[in-house]
């Protein structure tokens, strides 16, 4: 019975690649449902051979793991694409991370914005407070960018959006780690 709740609460996840409806996960999924429910939202599996790796600024935690390379799921819409990650611990696949990436150009700067803006309402509106808004610029007088960011932190995950714009990045990011 526990396996169903917990198949079933992530099958209500429903992803829309502008923002507008994604439920996130902020309980650790187990790492099998992690993929089911991404094939069955028309994910499709990306293979690296290569090692990926994570810098303990982007998760302050990795140095205590042993990281497998994550697995990753693409969703397309039109010019927007959905990466989603889910690195987990080689030993015990234990799921730590999950990062949520839609990658935009110069001329999506609208839709880079929205999605931000839907993705903070519905982090807060889930999480039932709000997070803590920073921002920084960064660059020259003429080749300015800026990072927008919002943290949450609850019992049982930590939860960081972030947003760069400029100098050829323009990119929407959520990272929940789990605790």
């Amino acid at each position: 019975m526990k396996h169903f709740i917990a198949f079933f609460s992530l099958l209500i996840i429903s992803v829309s690649l502008f923002g507008q409806n994604l439920n996130f996960q902020f309980s650790r999924p187990l790492l099998h449902k992690f993929d089911s429910i991404e094939r069955s939202l028309g994910g499709i599996q990306k293979e690296y051979n290569y090692t990926i790796s994570i810098d303990s600024n982007y998760f302050p935690n990795t140095y205590l793991f042993d990281l497998e390379n994550p697995k990753v799921f693409l969703q397309k819409n039109g010019r927007i694409v959905l990466e989603t990650s889910c690195y987990y611990s080689k030993q015990d696949s234990i799921v730590r991370l999950i990062e949520y990436n839609w990658d935009f150009t110069q001329k999506l700067t609208k839709q880079l914005k929205n999605t931000f803006n839907k993705n903070q309402k519905n982090i807060t509106k889930q999480l039932n407070r709000k997070g803590l808004y920073l921002k920084e610029e960064m660059g020259t007088p003429n080749n300015i960018w800026t990072r927008e960011s919002v943290i949450w932190e609850n019992e049982n995950s930590f939860v960081r959006l972030f947003k760069i714009n400029g100098q050829g990045t323009y990119r929407v990011r959520v990272l929940i780690s789990y605790k």
